[in-house]
């Protein structure tokens, strides 16, 4: 007999649908609200990763931590921290804008890899007049000993110029600033820049909260983002 499918529960729906609305909270009244939405997730069983409702594209939005902090508007953001340190420029000063091309995460079967994981995120270079799409690029699995967990592990940066609206001399900047400073990576005609992590680079996420359409994920950084499914 297959598993019963995880249902969802209008109390739990409005407690993170007006999380998702009110993201700008008190410290104090944040960690009030997360913690009730925790329990009321536990007392349902929809605290675990589960395989009917974990893939798909999903809005996101930052409540607390290290991942707050680095894309909050104040915050400061470099070409090595959106990469890992994969791309050159490290030290480049960038902006993130808002990303308006596809949902920012995506788990799922993508290129023949049936456990992709990708984290997509719009960003511009202010001091070049450029902007662009950074798609991190990875696989997740399950943790036979945690059913909460999944373990993310990046292996890979892509760079896209984003050229509607943009002068006519955009993507040959573009190729100019990335291609001396990654030899063999940027293609000219796209501008699409591809590096390979010298290392992988690997998260662990909780799950507070898989259920239909919802899902809140705890890192071991610290941080809590809490997911909404795309239409």
């Amino acid at each position: 007999m297959a598993a019963a499918q995880p249902q969802a529960d209008a109390a739990l729906d409005d407690l993170l649908a007006q999380l998702m609305e009110q993201p700008e909270l008190e410290e104090e009244d944040l960690a009030q609200r997360i913690a009730a939405i925790e329990q009321k997730s536990a007392e349902l069983g929809l605290n675990k990763v589960t395989a009917e409702l974990n893939d798909g594209s999903f809005n996101a939005q930052p409540l607390a931590g290290r991942l707050k902090k680095v894309t909050g508007p104040a915050a400061s953001l470099t070409l090595g921290g959106l990469t890992f340190g994969a791309v050159q420029p490290n030290e480049l000063e960038l902006a993130f804008r808002p990303l308006t091309t596809e949902p920012p995460i995506f788990k799922g079967e993508r290129n023949g890899e049936l456990h992709a994981y990708t984290v997509t995120s719009a960003f511009s270079v202010p001091q070049h007049n450029l902007a662009g799409i950074s798609k991190v690029v990875g696989t997740y699995k399950t943790d036979e000993a945690n059913p909460q967990r999944l373990t993310v592990t990046f292996t890979e940066v892509n760079l896209f110029p984003e050229l509607d609206g943009a002068a006519a001399d955009a993507l040959d900047r573009w190729v100019a600033l990335f291609d001396g400073a990654n030899p063999g990576s940027v293609d000219a005609t796209s501008g699409r820049v591809m590096v390979q992590l010298k290392a992988p680079a690997s998260a662990q996420l909780d799950y507070l909260v898989m259920a239909p359409g919802w899902q809140m994920t705890r890192s071991n950084f610290g941080s809590i983002a809490l997911l909404k499914a795309a239409a």
